[in-house]
Protein backbone atom coordinates (compact mmCIF):
# COMPACT_ATOMS: atom_id res chain seq x y z
CA UNK A 1 0.00 0.00 0.00
CA UNK A 2 2.48 2.19 0.94
CA UNK A 3 5.00 2.04 -2.08
CA UNK A 4 1.84 2.40 -4.54
CA UNK A 5 0.91 5.54 -2.52
CA UNK A 6 4.56 6.51 -2.41
CA UNK A 7 5.12 6.00 -6.34
CA UNK A 8 1.73 7.38 -7.60
CA UNK A 9 1.54 10.60 -9.19
CA UNK A 10 -1.87 11.26 -8.74
CA UNK A 11 -5.06 9.94 -6.59
CA UNK A 12 -8.35 10.38 -7.04
CA UNK A 13 -10.28 11.44 -4.04
CA UNK A 14 -14.34 10.95 -4.06
CA UNK A 15 -16.73 12.27 -2.45
CA UNK A 16 -20.36 13.33 -2.66
CA UNK A 17 -22.89 16.09 -2.24
CA UNK A 18 -25.90 17.21 -0.41
CA UNK A 19 -27.95 15.49 -2.87
CA UNK A 20 -25.58 12.16 -2.67
CA UNK A 21 -24.44 13.11 -6.05
CA UNK A 22 -20.58 11.54 -6.72
CA UNK A 23 -17.60 13.71 -7.52
CA UNK A 24 -13.87 12.48 -8.54
CA UNK A 25 -11.55 14.82 -8.58
CA UNK A 26 -7.84 14.08 -9.31
CA UNK A 27 -5.33 15.28 -7.07
CA UNK A 28 -1.49 15.67 -7.63
CA UNK A 29 -0.33 17.10 -4.49
CA UNK A 30 -0.76 13.87 -1.65
CA UNK A 31 1.69 11.85 1.34
CA UNK A 32 0.83 9.22 3.76
CA UNK A 33 1.99 7.99 6.94
CA UNK A 34 1.09 5.44 8.58
CA UNK A 35 -2.81 6.06 9.39
CA UNK A 36 -3.13 8.79 7.24
CA UNK A 37 -3.12 10.03 3.79
CA UNK A 38 -3.02 13.99 3.28
CA UNK A 39 -3.25 16.12 0.15
CA UNK A 40 -3.25 19.33 -0.77
CA UNK A 41 -6.63 21.42 -1.25
CA UNK A 42 -4.86 23.79 -4.13
CA UNK A 43 -8.15 24.40 -6.38
CA UNK A 44 -10.61 21.38 -5.02
CA UNK A 45 -14.09 23.96 -4.19
CA UNK A 46 -16.56 21.07 -5.16
CA UNK A 47 -14.31 18.27 -2.95
CA UNK A 48 -13.87 21.01 0.04
CA UNK A 49 -17.83 21.84 0.15
CA UNK A 50 -18.30 18.62 -0.24
CA UNK A 51 -16.42 17.35 2.89
CA UNK A 52 -18.12 19.92 4.62
CA UNK A 53 -21.21 17.96 4.22
CA UNK A 54 -20.27 14.76 4.30
CA UNK A 55 -16.67 13.55 5.50
CA UNK A 56 -16.88 10.31 3.93
CA UNK A 57 -13.98 9.56 1.48
CA UNK A 58 -12.73 7.10 -0.91
CA UNK A 59 -9.16 7.54 -2.28
CA UNK A 60 -7.61 5.53 -5.16
CA UNK A 61 -4.62 5.39 -6.15
CA UNK A 62 -3.07 3.19 -9.43
CA UNK A 63 -0.32 2.09 -10.98
CA UNK A 64 -1.62 1.99 -14.19
CA UNK A 65 1.08 -0.27 -16.38
CA UNK A 66 0.68 -2.78 -13.50
CA UNK A 67 -2.75 -2.38 -13.70
CA UNK A 68 -3.45 -2.43 -9.87
CA UNK A 69 -3.71 0.34 -6.52
CA UNK A 70 -4.87 0.77 -3.58
CA UNK A 71 -8.57 2.26 -2.73
CA UNK A 72 -8.95 3.68 1.01
CA UNK A 73 -12.12 4.56 2.73
CA UNK A 74 -11.78 6.91 5.65
CA UNK A 75 -13.16 10.60 7.24
CA UNK A 76 -12.21 13.33 6.46
CA UNK A 77 -11.07 16.48 8.09
CA UNK A 78 -9.59 20.05 6.76
CA UNK A 79 -6.14 22.16 8.23
CA UNK A 80 -6.61 25.49 6.93
CA UNK A 81 -3.79 27.48 6.28
CA UNK A 82 -4.60 29.86 9.13
CA UNK A 83 -4.63 27.16 11.75
CA UNK A 84 -1.84 26.86 14.31
CA UNK A 85 -1.45 22.98 13.04
CA UNK A 86 -1.21 23.86 9.09
CA UNK A 87 2.57 24.23 8.85
CA UNK A 88 3.23 21.04 10.76
CA UNK A 89 0.40 19.08 8.56
CA UNK A 90 1.11 20.66 5.60
CA UNK A 91 5.30 20.15 5.81
CA UNK A 92 5.24 16.80 3.48
CA UNK A 93 3.49 18.49 0.83
CA UNK A 94 5.67 21.22 0.99
CA UNK A 95 8.89 19.03 0.69
CA UNK A 96 7.13 17.92 -2.42
CA UNK A 97 6.39 21.11 -4.00
CA UNK A 98 9.29 22.95 -2.95
CA UNK A 99 6.89 25.16 -1.26
CA UNK A 100 5.60 27.02 -4.72
CA UNK A 101 1.99 25.48 -4.98
CA UNK A 102 0.13 27.80 -2.35
CA UNK A 103 -2.35 25.86 -0.53
CA UNK A 104 -5.62 26.59 1.16
CA UNK A 105 -5.88 23.40 2.90
CA UNK A 106 -5.06 20.01 3.82
CA UNK A 107 -7.13 17.59 3.55
CA UNK A 108 -6.50 15.10 6.27
CA UNK A 109 -8.22 11.40 5.49
CA UNK A 110 -8.02 8.81 8.75
CA UNK A 111 -7.68 5.96 6.58
CA UNK A 112 -10.49 3.38 7.76
CA UNK A 113 -10.20 0.63 5.29
CA UNK A 114 -8.19 -0.23 2.69
CA UNK A 115 -8.99 -2.49 -0.46
CA UNK A 116 -6.92 -3.63 -3.54
CA UNK A 117 -7.58 -2.37 -6.86
CA UNK A 118 -7.12 -4.74 -9.44
CA UNK A 119 -7.73 -5.12 -13.48
CA UNK A 120 -9.91 -7.35 -14.52
CA UNK A 121 -6.94 -9.62 -16.52
CA UNK A 122 -5.52 -10.11 -13.05
CA UNK A 123 -8.64 -12.54 -12.47
CA UNK A 124 -8.65 -13.94 -15.36
CA UNK A 125 -5.10 -14.71 -15.47
CA UNK A 126 -3.85 -14.77 -11.99
CA UNK A 127 -0.35 -16.92 -12.57
CA UNK A 128 0.81 -13.96 -15.00
CA UNK A 129 3.68 -12.14 -13.26
CA UNK A 130 3.45 -8.75 -12.38
CA UNK A 131 6.48 -7.73 -14.48
CA UNK A 132 5.48 -9.44 -17.46
CA UNK A 133 1.89 -7.70 -17.28
CA UNK A 134 3.54 -4.35 -16.70
CA UNK A 135 6.22 -5.10 -19.66
CA UNK A 136 2.61 -5.76 -22.19
CA UNK A 137 1.05 -2.55 -21.15
CA UNK A 138 4.42 -0.50 -21.24
CA UNK A 139 4.01 -2.46 -24.93
CA UNK A 140 0.14 -1.78 -25.91
CA UNK A 141 0.59 1.79 -25.13
CA UNK A 142 3.91 2.01 -26.45
CA UNK A 143 5.78 3.82 -23.86
CA UNK A 144 9.02 3.11 -22.76
CA UNK A 145 10.50 2.27 -19.57
CA UNK A 146 13.60 4.15 -18.55
CA UNK A 147 16.24 2.78 -16.09
CA UNK A 148 18.09 5.04 -13.94
CA UNK A 149 21.40 4.08 -16.05
CA UNK A 150 19.20 4.85 -19.55
CA UNK A 151 17.68 8.14 -17.73
CA UNK A 152 21.50 9.31 -16.08
CA UNK A 153 22.97 9.26 -20.15
CA UNK A 154 20.01 11.08 -21.33
CA UNK A 155 19.99 13.94 -18.81
CA UNK A 156 22.50 16.64 -19.65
Amino acid sequence: MRLCLDQSVLCWVATADDCGRPNVSPKEVFASDLTRILIAHIASPKTVRNIEFNSQVMVSVVDVFAQQGWQFAGEASLVWADSSEFDEVASSLNAITDGLYPMKAVLVVDVQEAKRIVAPSSWLFPDKPTDLVRKQVLSRYGVEELSVEKMRRQSP
